[in-house]
């Protein structure tokens, strides 16, 4: 597994401050026990060199600190140890199993994800075509064609909108629209998996500024992408900003301001936030 696939690992504080090794060290000590974790995790092998000229290089450390550091982590009693040292090179035990619980969940995310798009072969594809067309007349102005729904989400012109109420009918209300994007970050994740957090993307814009029904057209257009089973040039995350900007200023700003502070909070239904954590915090 890349760094990439794992850019942060978990850390329990009551655990560190309450661990009798690390409270008998210097805060020096400390913070280049920290900083070794950090790269001890970057590491492929989940291994470094038991070099002194590496380590201290790794800390920011002088050989006269490190000489000093290095004697509080590794002290001669072995049972006093920091880290645990094996073919030349060290390791944390601790952190093993933290990787190992990424690994285990990552996999068996990758096989769950791999179930659902392989599952009946044909049918697979007509049942998320289903699914994304099913929130269509929730999501867009309740238009009669795809023509004239994406027309209605994109701001443009169309029939089944009235033109009165700006981009969007009067059928179009902010927890509407609220619910709409929730649906939409929903099947995104049944789509993407790990690959493109839908709810983080949301809360992250609108807090930023950008217009909710901006967000929302940003949303489908990754969910049509994964409909339409296309490929991304440069992932889900790209189309959807590129979108974003496209689509943030074809909006009236007056519309849609309780939508927006609801989005700068918004959080996942209670069972999919424990899922989403579990493959995208592990």
């Amino acid at each position: 597994m890349s760094d990439h696939n794992r850019p942060w690992f978990k850390f329990w504080p009551r655990d560190y401050q309450t661990d009798e090794k690390v409270k008998l060290l210097s805060l020096e000590a400390r913070g280049a026990y920290v900083e070794l974790l950090c790269s001890l995790w970057k590491s492929s092998s989940g291994t470094l060199p038991n070099n002194p000229d590496r380590l201290r290089n790794l800390v920011g450390a002088s050989a006269d600190q490190f000489a000093s550091i290095w004697s509080e982590l590794m002290p001669d009693e072995k049972a006093d140890q920091i880290f645990k040292i094996r073919n030349g090179r060290i390791y944390s035990g601790r952190l093993d199993k933290e990787r190992a619980e990424v690994v285990k969940r990552s996999e068996k995310a990758r096989e769950s994800a791999a179930a659902r798009w392989n599952k009946d072969g044909d049918a697979s594809q007509k049942e998320s075509e289903r699914n994304a067309n099913a929130m269509r007349p929730v999501c867009y102005a309740e238009a009669e064609t795809e023509a004239e729904t994406d027309s209605a989400l994109l701001g443009k012109p169309n029939k089944a909108a009235d033109k009165s109420a700006g981009h969007y009918s009067k059928t179009i209300n902010d927890d509407k629209l609220v619910d709409s994007i929730d649906l939409c970050c929903q099947l995104l994740w049944t789509f993407s998996g790990n690959k493109f957090n839908a709810y983080a993307f949301v809360q992250k814009y609108a807090n930023a500024g950008k217009h909710p029904a901006a967000i929302h057209a940003a949303l489908y257009a990754v969910l049509k992408q994964y409909q339409t089973r296309k490929e991304f040039k440069n992932g889900p995350q790209a189309l959807a900003v590129w979108k974003l900007k496209q689509e943030n200023g074809n909006f009236n700003e007056a519309d849609f301001i309780e939508a927006a502070e609801k989005l700068k909070a918004m959080q996942p239904p209670k069972e999919l936030a424990g899922l989403i954590n579990k493959v995208i915090g592990g």
